[in-house]
């Protein structure tokens, strides 16, 4: 029998068990029951305004606590180098910035001593997905798109140094953001005016004239300038489109936009992979690369097949199943029920994956 008490948000403490699941005002599922408490669900819980939560403290859920403290760590050893990582990028993009003799050459060592590795991790795009906190980090976000960068790399079977590239074009995509006004990074880049927009687009160019007599690969500099570029020539900031676009700029646009639309920000909540892939595909033949966006897709749904989610009906399941056709992007979930739900059917527009747990 469970043994619960009620815990103000402000005494939570990681490692503690929810007892009760946790929803928010318009009855939607933030986390289920039996969820072990880490840092970054007490932060989204506080964003969110949850005053209190239910805390199992039977011994079945310190069983669940013990049950799962071999995942807890093994994800502890990549939260703390990730964060190191974060932590040091402040420094460099500021030196970096300043033009500091040697700053480059040190994010160069921070890329391929530190991000190459997590970026070749198992299970990374699991960890990734659930450390994110909320942030709108130019720091946290280059990271996780360093990273994202390096697993795409690895995926597409790019060669180790053209990778190793590829992380630190990743790594500086957004090193221009470091000389903008602060109040144009303030701004939701979906609801900005023209006149901002076309302010805060200039963190391209401010990034290759930061990059411009640096000792780095050209792919380099082309993407720092070209990640907002689009194949079909509708991008930012100059309209080039096809072959005119490095390759790294479009691997690192992909990694952007997926890494934009799961990651949780002030005002914007952050959505399943699930989504992003299906967005991603919605983009495969305009906007972004197919030959770098197939792959992907294919490998983020090998990731998570298998995955437990809660749907916005309310059923919980299992994702047993991907079409093998780029368009029917999203999955089909089997549920506790015993239901199969094809969440591309037209009939089904209405239910979506509401929230994911790694396996």
């Amino acid at each position: 029998m469970k043994n619960l008490r009620q815990v103000n948000i402000r005494n939570l403490q990681p490692g503690m068990i929810l007892g009760r699941p946790v929803v928010d005002e318009r009855m939607t599922v933030i986390l289920t029951t039996g969820t072990i408490l880490e840092k970054p669900h007490i932060s989204r819980l506080k964003f969110l305004g949850i005053r209190s939560v239910y805390i199992d403290d039977s011994k079945a859920g310190q069983a669940a606590k013990e049950i799962s403290q071999t995942i807890i760590n093994a994800d502890n050893a990549f939260i703390n180098r990730y964060n190191d990582v974060v932590l040091s990028t402040h420094k460099l993009f500021f030196d970096i910035s300043q033009a500091k003799a040697g700053a480059l050459r040190e994010a160069k060592t921070e890329a391929n001593a530190k991000l190459m590795p997590l970026a070749y991790s198992t299970g990374m795009m699991d960890m990734l997905y659930n450390l994110q906190t909320v942030s709108d980090s130019i720091y946290k976000h280059s990271v996780r798109v360093a990273l994202l960068s390096g697993v795409i790399g690895k995926w597409l079977r790019l060669d180790k140094s053209t990778i190793q590239n590829l992380v630190l074009a990743g790594y500086l995509h957004d090193i221009g953001k470091t000389v903008l006004p602060e109040y144009v990074l303030k701004n939701d880049v979906r609801k900005m005016s023209p006149e901002v927009f076309e302010l805060y687009i200039q963190h391209t160019t401010e990034g290759q004239r930061l990059l411009a007599t640096a000792d780095v690969d050209a792919g380099i500099k082309a993407a720092v300038l070209q990640h907002h570029e689009h194949v079909d020539g509708t991008g930012e900031p100059f309209g080039v489109a096809g072959n005119n676009i490095h390759q790294l700029a479009k691997i690192v646009a992909v990694a952007n936009i997926y890494d934009s639309i799961t990651a949780e920000k002030e005002g914007h909540r952050k959505q399943t992979p699930f989504e992003a892939v299906h967005i991603i595909a919605s983009k495969m033949y305009s906007e972004l690369d197919s030959s770098i966006c197939v792959p992907f897709i294919v490998n983020v749904r090998n990731s998570f097949l298998g995955s437990e989610v809660r749907l916005t009906n309310g059923e919980k399941g299992k994702i047993i199943y991907y079409y093998p056709s780029d368009y029917a992007s999203l999955p089909i979930v089997k549920t506790e029920m015993g239901n199969v739900i094809d969440l591309n059917r037209k009939e089904m527009q209405n239910i979506s994956i509401q929230q994911y747990n790694p396996r």
